[in-house]
């Protein structure tokens, strides 16, 4: 009787032990963060488009905007949130949100590049974030 084991005190110890790395748990929660802030700015704009344009239009040259603003921001707005739940499957240790992640991250990238205005910066710390979550690619199910 001594040497029995209940049956849920391996469960027990599995719910101690962390599923995730703490760098991966703050590389997510980051994630979260950066990606949630811009989808709803992205979604925000789309119903200020004009108001924004207008703005952008006086400091800007018109060749900057050869495609409606409102596509360019549903765009975006598609894309980060394919970036937050990239995130959140990543959380949930899923191997298909690195791959959400990643071809989000890549048109997002390829659309910053294509953009003379949009700051290198961004365009690095997105590179930079799609770089940090591939070191944890292995422990992804």
């Amino acid at each position: 009787m001594a040497d029995t084991v209940p049956a849920n005190q391996n469960d027990e110890v599995k719910a101690l032990k962390p599923s995730r790395p703490l760098v991966l748990t703050a590389l997510c929660l980051f994630s979260f963060v950066y990606s949630g802030i811009l989808a709803l700015l992205m979604i925000t704009a789309l119903f200020y488009s004009g108001t924004l344009t207008r703005i952008v239009e006086k400091y800007a040259s018109r060749e900057a905007f050869l495609v409606s603003p409102v596509l360019i921001f549903l765009f975006l707005a598609l894309l980060f949130s394919g970036v937050f739940t990239g995130t959140l499957l990543i959380w949930r240790m899923k191997k298909t949100g690195y791959y959400v992640f990643g071809v989000s991250i890549l048109a997002i990238t390829i659309f910053q590049l294509l953009s003379p205005q949009i700051n290198v910066v961004a365009t690095l710390a997105d590179v930079g974030l799609l770089i940090l979550f591939g070191f944890f690619f292995r422990l992804l199910r």
